[in-house]
């Protein structure tokens, strides 16, 4: 059964809502529909497709507990357990399976196409801003 996940941050929504994506009244129900959507992890993906088995997956999340900078993924090479192309399949079912917010924003009609790029770009500004000042620092 897949997973609900939590929703993103309110900068995230406060960004789309300041940029008049959609009008505040919806923030609620655009919230819900991203909480309620299907969402597989990764490491569950790679136990589906049979690359490796969920003691492997769990070693792996043990080691980004100390590793965070690390992806799954780039573990699973390293540590033996899966090969490149197997990653790169497991990254492209889960784009196709996984539904994200921008997903349920550029489905919904009643949000401004255009309002939710210039949105969601002054958001990518701010944390690349945030990443920028994190490094200088």
């Amino acid at each position: 059964m897949p997973e609900t996940r939590t929703v993103h941050p309110p900068e995230f929504w406060n960004h789309l809502i300041a940029a008049n994506a959609f009008d505040e009244s919806l923030l609620n129900e655009m919230k819900m529909a991203v909480r309620l959507s299907p969402w597989r992890p990764f490491g569950a993906i790679l136990v589906e497709l049979g690359y490796m088995r969920l003691g492997q997956v769990a070693h792996l999340l043990r080691i980004q507990a100390d590793e965070m900078h690390m992806r799954i993924g780039a573990l699973a090479v390293r540590e033996g357990f899966c090969t490149t192309d197997q990653i790169e399949n497991a990254l492209a079912v889960q784009r196709e399976r996984n539904v994200t917010p921008i997903d349920v924003l550029v489905a919904d009609e009643r949000v401004d196409q255009r309002r939710l790029m210039r949105g969601l770009a002054r958001y990518i500004a701010d944390l690349e801003a945030i990443a920028s000042t994190a490094e200088a620092a």
